[in-house]
């Protein structure tokens, strides 16, 4: 295979039987494949045979492909990142109004204080430990935004 730029000197014709000889133009991105033969007959003379193919199609095809397929795992990979750290959030935020209604009710309620004490001190450690799952999420989606756009 051999990039066009390496071929900007040289002028191939492409004999199509429906159309003719044809010029090719290789002043644009063109890829060729070159077969190369020896071929002899019965005299033991011998002859080469040489096969200049225009694969450019092939190559943009294949090229396309390969693009399609990294989007594909970047989509993946970025969408798998991201949702893992805000679903937590999501988690951790209802569990928090849970809590939020928890003393709320404690409040109102008549139980004694030592009690009441006792009980809040529960809800508010369960509340740090919200903050800190929500704080760990968040500083991973930072980091992943961070990292999607410095590759931009």
């Amino acid at each position: 295979m051999i990039p066009a730029e390496e071929l900007s000197e040289m002028v191939f014709y492409h004999k199509d039987p429906s159309t003719g000889p044809k010029t090719i133009d290789v002043s644009k991105q063109t890829f060729f494949s070159f077969k190369h033969v020896m071929v002899s007959k019965q005299d033991h003379q011998a002859f080469s045979l040489l096969t200049v193919s225009d694969i450019t199609e092939n190559i943009r095809f294949i090229k396309l492909k390969q693009e399609n397929y990294t989007l594909q795992m970047v989509n993946a990979t970025v969408s798998h990142e991201m949702r893992n750290p805000l679903n937590s959030i999501t988690s951790q935020n209802l569990k928090m109004r849970e809590l939020l209604l928890l003393v709320k009710g404690l409040m109102a309620s008549k139980m004694q204080m030592r009690n009441l004490k006792k009980e809040m001190r529960l809800l508010l450690d369960e509340f740090d430990e919200s903050l800190t799952i929500q704080d760990s999420s968040i500083k991973m989606l930072n980091f992943c935004v961070h990292d999607m756009l410095s590759l931009a």
